[in-house]
């Protein structure tokens, strides 16, 4: 395939990333928002905070799935393989963060940390369900770097108050979008060089 059609793959999958991710953010976003509703009780926020992480990864697996042109039986298991990742590392990225947060000097790393695994546990969904065991760490990596770079933005905010406004619906549909460009275009780039 030539130079030009190869970009054309690599931005097509990048905009059907940003797209899934995107919307998916902002639908995360609105259950997100849910856990200002939830009173006091912190396994209800991460209830609302997990049901927020799947639907975004989910949306996310959606749209790369229809790009990639799969069937419908591949395509859901893609969806549950994504959103079950990033809500795996939702939950293995804040038992870290949890450790972490006691010393409270290690609490922001913590917050950085847990996007970082959540992110690598959901690339690793993702890749999983397209290709089986070949490829995934480079998705697995991608996942990690976008997912541990948003975290940062979260680490110098009041992040548990944060989590109830009605601003999170925005900056998850901006995150997903960013986020859904780096894995699209990775997930673009690694079918064109799998066809060589």
């Amino acid at each position: 395939m030539s130079n030009a059609g190869d970009m054309n793959r690599t931005t097509k999958f990048a905009l059907w990333g940003a797209v899934g991710f995107g919307v998916g953010g902002a639908i995360g976003g609105i259950a997100i928002v849910l856990t200002e509703y939830t009173g006091p009780l912190l396994m209800m926020k991460l209830w609302f905070l997990g049901l927020g992480v799947f639907l975004q990864g989910a949306f996310g697996g959606l749209a790369l799935g229809v790009a990639n042109r799969l069937s419908l039986k591949r395509i859901i298991v893609i969806v549950i393989s994504t959103g079950t990742g990033f809500l795996a590392g939702l939950w293995a990225g804040f038992g870290v963060y949890f450790v972490m947060s006691m010393g409270y000097s290690l609490a922001t790393f913590g917050i950085v940390l847990w996007g970082v695994i959540a992110g690598a546990i959901g690339g690793l969904g993702l890749g999983l369900a397209i290709w089986g065991c070949d490829r995934i760490l480079v998705l697995s990596f991608i996942g990690a770097l976008t997912c541990g770079w948003q975290q940062v933005y979260f680490a110098y905010r009041d992040w548990f108050q944060y989590l109830g406004s009605w601003e999170s619906i925005i900056i998850w549909a901006v995150f997903g979008v960013i986020g859904g460009v780096f894995l699209g275009a990775t997930l673009g780039f690694l079918k064109r060089s799998k066809a060589e």
